[in-house]
């Protein structure tokens, strides 16, 4: 490369950079105008994610989603901006929607619908090259929804069957009555944050985001992903029988408290890591994708405005 060649290429790197600044400055401000606009579902989910540690992951995923959408737009930052008429009508439907979960009072639908009308209102502004490119982060976006609690009851029976299943199978004697257990030592129930909702919905997020980094075939991405789901499961239910046995053999002074919770997240974080271990096996090795295609095309990104949106000429 001459040195003439150079000023050139920077200046054009710097022209992309810029572009996707901007790109990324205008996703992030549907995303808050929107979420504004309907505060008050806004405010329902910020509540449940303050009220419950089971979505305490929830305040990440909006930065999480802008940092998916800046890392996207380096792959196509010269593709033109093409808004979208069936976006409005998307936004109509969500919309729709939204007001059908509000005069229900049905909390999860209108959180659902907020989000949704994010993602059609990219649709109309980006057009539907950007949102196909774009649908990961805009997909990742539906995690701030507090989802569920509709769950709890068939985990919390789950994990009560494998953990009585387990202490019988160890030799322990078990009188189960419900989701409550009794053994010689001391009497047990299954609570709602036994249940391993909360594992489950984190390691679905972490299991997204590691298939989105290193997987390109979406079969590998969803095989990735429910492994992710299975792993969560295990871990609790391995969790769960882990301090049942431990506060049995110590006669109480284990398994209880701290240690009930720590013993908790060091088994899922060991299962966590083991998981991307595995997962790093079979990844895809590329080169940064996300710089080539920019550094093919460093025309600046046009906004094109479709012929139903041009007004009529004078005669």
């Amino acid at each position: 490369m001459d040195a003439d060649a150079r000023p050139g290429m920077q200046t054009g790197r710097g022209l992309v950079t810029r572009q996707r600044t901007w790109v990324t400055l205008l996703f992030t401000l549907i995303g808050a105008s929107i979420l504004i606009l309907l505060w008050p579902t806004t405010r329902s989910m910020v509540e449940i994610w303050q009220q419950s540690s089971a979505y305490g992951h929830c305040y990440l995923v909006i930065p999480i989603a802008i940092w998916m959408a800046w890392r996207e737009s380096a792959a196509f930052a010269s593709v033109p901006l093409t808004p979208s008429w069936l976006g409005l009508v998307v936004i109509a439907a969500t919309g729709f929607v939204w007001l059908l979960g509000e005069l229900a009072s049905v909390a999860v639908v209108t959180q659902f619908a907020a989000i949704g009308m994010v993602v059609a209102t990219v649709v109309a502004v980006f057009g539907w090259t950007w949102a196909r490119r774009l649908a990961f982060p805009l997909g990742f976006l539906f995690f701030a929804v507090p989802f569920g609690e509709g769950l709890l009851p068939v985990l919390m029976e789950w994990t009560a069957d494998v953990t009585v299943g387990a202490l019988r199978v160890t030799g322990i004697p078990v009188y189960r009555e419900g989701n409550y257990f009794i053994l010689p030592s001391g009497a047990w129930s299954v609570v709602e944050a036994c249940s391993g909702v909360r594992y489950l919905i984190a390691a679905f997020m972490i299991g997204c985001i590691f298939a989105w980094l290193h997987y390109r075939a979406s079969i590998k991405r969803v095989v990735f992903v429910c492994l992710a789901l299975a792993i969560a499961l295990v871990s609790n239910w391995l969790r769960a029988y882990a301090i049942v046995l431990l506060a049995h053999l110590s006669n109480n002074r284990l398994g209880t408290g701290v240690d009930h919770n720590l013993l908790g997240w060091v088994i899922f974080g060991a299962a966590m890591f083991g998981m991307f271990a595995i997962g790093l096996r079979w990844a895809d090795s590329h080169t940064d994708s996300a710089s080539q295609p920019a550094q093919r095309s460093l025309a600046p990104t046009r906004f094109t405005t479709p012929s139903l949106w041009r007004w009529p000429r004078a005669c």
